[in-house]
């Protein structure tokens, strides 16, 4: 059964590293709340401020929302700020 078994993908803990202290953690809530990412004026800060709150308070899994914000803001970086000499 296990040779004939189709092949299926596996989830990652996002989610529980996004609320457990650590390297994760701390990298998701510094790139979110950096002065760059502030100044830049795409988020709200506030509302991301609200969204890693409840995340790491367990009151909701905003684990997506924090991830995708993350990783547009880090394309920034990477392709906008970098073309601006910044």
């Amino acid at each position: 059964a296990i040779v004939k078994k189709k092949k299926q993908g596996f989830g990652l803990p996002v989610s529980v590293w996004m609320r457990r202290p650590g390297p994760f953690r701390d990298f998701i809530h510094d790139t979110l709340m950096s002065r760059t990412t502030r100044q830049r004026g795409l988020f709200q800060s506030a509302a991301v401020e609200r969204l890693l709150e409840r995340h790491q308070r367990g009151a909701w899994d905003h684990a997506a929302e924090l991830y995708i914000l993350t990783m547009l803001e880090l394309w920034q970086r990477e392709h906008l700020d970098k073309q601006h000499g910044q």
